[in-house]
């Protein structure tokens, strides 16, 4: 049986059964011995066992097999157990979870209320109340006057609302079918629901349950009133009871000490009404009525130390601590900060710098106190920028104390963001897995997704999935931004297309059902159009989109795309009044909204020029190109390659075109260690050298590329036709190819002698060949003959 004694006049019990052990409320131990006047006690346990005379079984306490039920024990006094005066599972105790103290509170009708020391009175008041508050969770009422005892001025509980610590809230009203949502009524919650802390469930026909914090309230409905029954779970250093009229004294007296007598009408009505709650500090959003009685005089705020409560004294013994070595003022600053707190008994720290001014010279030395604060923001996004931090002192030395570390106000300042503006703050791509390489960012694939070669090109595939930031520093978008993917767009239209997506906005996504391309704002008015629609039939695309924003953390702005296809980036539709800025990284992809392959993903802190963009779309092209993989494999052979002499052995780096055509030996680092160890085992050597390069180059003054009219008959690699540029890594790793146009056209001419008989035509570029046009044949007139 689970039946306690609360609304019968009984007194509430001071004890728990916690760990298997019946405890005090302290966790002491307790044990059953024989009572002459009352059957059987608890008392302590002997000194150093812990052995208890009592069993516990299906939440019934029995001693020889006959049932026990809790008599007295009321706060701090004696708790007995004798056999039960009811059926043989009937007993005078509450148990919840086998841990629960028995500590409940309630009102019933009109309304008779029972508080957490067991004594019975009527309270008559009218409007908001606070009934329990324990840690940071409390019940609220409101009162009314209810028929058919309004005519003899008595009053009900029309209302009772659980309210969390951030002002979050669920009201069971009188009215009401089920309970609700802060004020909205018109939105029912069910059975089993949970809302931002707190648990609703029915507990049969008009009987409601609300659970949060140590706090569970059963309420019964009556169309004219409510019957609740509050109870505090937990220990009491745990579940802190803070205050309201169930503690049955005034607002501001001592919450821990049993208060003496009992309670007629008026008084526990003047009591009560301490516990009012005005209108601002009210949660029930129920109409207020005229006051019944007038409210009574305030009680007497406290004068010395000895007045106040535990928990007030020890905080403001806490606040004052800096002032202890001067005793008359540090008495006068604990009666201060005590006379000042709340009646919940909190209270906040003050400025301590008046204390010190006012303290007497003999004995009161004072040092400076001080501190500084934390560092600003960066005075730059990239290429060197400054922040700075403040020294503020608190109050100043005093009676020869000693100076503080700084002056007030003074200054210090530190090197910030000196990665260069010309350089990608974030880098994701498929060869270094699922940790930006720039900033350390992790991120997960749900599901799990590996980078794949799809075509030739080695991406993830986010058809059906999306990625997820799981670790790593956050990092927001500030006032001004470049972001760039690599995507090869999924084909269906079915649903959005989101690439990416940071904790409030949809950078850039694409419209649900259809191929406009825009910006989806959370945080201010959805789906912004830019008027352009996306072509997934025209394979890889480059899709760059800037943000500049009104603030670093503005929802309102301008933000523009691009997209590289080919061979340029062009501008994809007009501007959209939407940005991203001080949105978080959060998500590539959303769930349903999948975007289709990616091969890369990069990020800058400042809105690249169009010419940049197509520097940066020509650097990494090579990525998605038809057979391309995403970086090139060069090998050296310092001893030549003895075993294979009729091969030429060069002594220089040279790209490894065959394990590239067939081993795939530039799709990472390790595939290209692989190919070191096969070089030293094909040609008999152990000294074989490698360098693996990305072809994400963006740190070189430029890049190098080439292109044969005819296949190079000495290499498999370069055996495409005219219409695709090779980027010459090779040449800018070891000839130092991008450093000029110079280099790079003698690097044409190597290409030409190393091709060998059939070398045709070798065309090269600096930095941007897709921009270059092609020369038209002139056409031979034809003559008659």
């Amino acid at each position: 049986s689970t039946q306690s004694t609360w609304g019968t006049g009984k007194p509430v019990q001071d004890w728990m059964y916690h760990e298997g052990q019946l405890a005090t409320l302290d966790g002491d131990c307790l044990t059953l011995v024989p009572s002459t006047s009352e059957g059987v006690e608890a008392k302590p346990c002997v000194a150093g066992t812990k052995e208890q005379q009592w069993e516990f079984g299906q939440n019934t306490i029995k001693q020889d097999g006959k049932c026990l039920g809790i008599v007295g024990g009321v706060h701090n006094s004696k708790m007995a157990l004798a056999t039960c005066v009811k059926a043989a599972h009937s007993q005078t105790f509450y148990v919840e979870n086998n841990d629960i103290p028995n500590r409940v509170c309630g009102c019933t009708g009109d309304p008779h209320c029972t508080d957490l020391w067991g004594r019975r009175w009527d309270f008559m008041g009218v409007n908001d109340y606070l009934m329990v508050q324990v840690n940071d969770w409390s019940v609220e009422v409101n009162m009314w006057r209810c028929p058919p005892w309004a005519r003899h001025g008595a009053t009900c509980i029309g209302r009772l609302t659980l309210v969390g610590p951030t002002g979050q809230s669920v009201a069971i009203d009188r009215t009401k079918t089920a309970p609700f949502a802060g004020c909205d009524e018109r939105t029912l919650l069910t059975n089993g629901a949970f809302y931002q802390g707190i648990t609703v469930s029915k507990v049969r026909a008009n009987v409601w349950a609300l659970e949060a914090g140590h706090l569970t309230i059963e309420v019964y409905r009556h169309t004219s009133y409510l019957n609740s029954k509050v109870r505090i779970l937990g220990k009491p250093t745990d579940a802190v009871f803070k205050g309201g009229f169930c503690a049955g004294v005034y607002k501001g007296s001592r919450l821990d000490v049993k208060p003496a007598g009992n309670l007629n009408r008026r008084t526990a009505y003047a009591m009560g009404n301490t516990w009012r709650l005005p209108p601002k500090k009210s949660h029930s959003c129920a109409a207020l009525q005229a006051a019944y009685v007038p409210v009574p005089p305030a009680f007497a705020e406290p004068v010395k130390p000895a007045d106040m409560t535990p928990k007030v004294l020890a905080a403001a013994k806490k606040c004052c601590d800096e002032l202890s070595d001067c005793p008359t003022v540090y008495n006068d600053c604990i009666i201060d900060h005590g006379t000042g707190a709340d009646l919940a008994g909190n209270l906040k720290c003050r400025d301590l710098a008046e204390y010190v001014e006012t303290m007497p010279g003999k004995g009161c030395s004072v040092d400076c106190k001080g501190s500084w604060g934390s560092y600003g923001s960066c005075s730059k996004t990239c290429g060197s920028g400054v922040m700075t931090k403040t020294f503020t002192v608190k109050w100043n030395k005093a009676r020869g104390g000693d100076a503080c570390v700084a002056a007030h106000k003074e200054v210090q300042s530190r090197a910030c963001n000196t990665r260069g503006c010309d350089l990608p703050v974030f880098e994701l791509v498929p060869e270094s897995g699922l940790t930006d390489s720039v900033s350390g960012i992790r991120w997960k694939t749900v599901p799990t997704v590996k980078p794949q070669l799809h075509n030739g090109v080695l991406a993830w595939n986010m058809n059906a999935a999306y990625m997820e930031r799981i670790g790593g520093p956050n990092m927001v978008l500030g006032q001004r931004y470049t972001t760039a993917i690599w995507v090869f767009w999924r084909a269906s239209n079915h649903g959005w297309r989101t690439l990416l997506r940071g904790n409030a906005d949809h950078v850039t996504i694409v419209q649900h059902a259809r191929t406009n391309l825009g910006f989806y704002s959370n945080r201010a008015g959805g789906w912004r159009d830019s008027g352009f629609d996306i072509k997934p039939a025209d394979g890889w695309q480059l899709v760059f989109t800037t943000g500049a924003g009104t603030s670093a953390t503005s929802a309102t702005g301008t933000s523009r795309f691009y997209i590289g296809n080919h061979g340029q980036v062009k501008a994809a539709g007009g501007p959209v009044n939407r940005v991203a800025s001080g949105t978080k990284f959060y998500r590539l992809g959303w769930p349903g909204q999948s975007p289709g392959l990616v091969a890369g993903l990069w990020v800058w802190p400042r809105v690249l020029t169009l010419d940049e963009m197509n520097r940066f779309y020509h650097a990494t092209q090579a990525r998605v190109e038809k057979g391309a993989t995403t970086g090139t494999c060069l090998i050296k052979l310092p001893s030549g390659c003895p075993k294979q002499k009729s091969w030429y052995s060069p002594v220089d780096w040279f790209d490894d075109v065959w394990g590239l055509a067939n081993r795939n030996a530039g799709r990472s680092k390790s595939a290209c260690i692989q190919r070191q160890k096969d070089y030293n085992g094909w040609c008999g050597v152990k000294d074989a050298e490698y360098q693996w390069a990305s072809f994400v180059l963006p740190h070189v003054p430029g890049s190098c590329w080439v292109r044969f009219s005819q296949p190079c008959s000495s290499s498999a690699k370069y055996t495409s036709t005219s219409s695709w540029w090779h980027r010459d890594v090779g040449g800018e790793v070891s000839k130092n190819a991008g450093r000029s146009e110079a280099a790079c056209r003698k690097r044409a001419a190597d290409y030409k002698r190393m091709c060998g008989r059939r070398p045709g035509t070798v065309e090269y570029n600096f930095n941007a060949p897709g921009l270059v046009k092609k020369k038209k044949k002139k056409k031979k007139k034809k003559t008659l003959r």
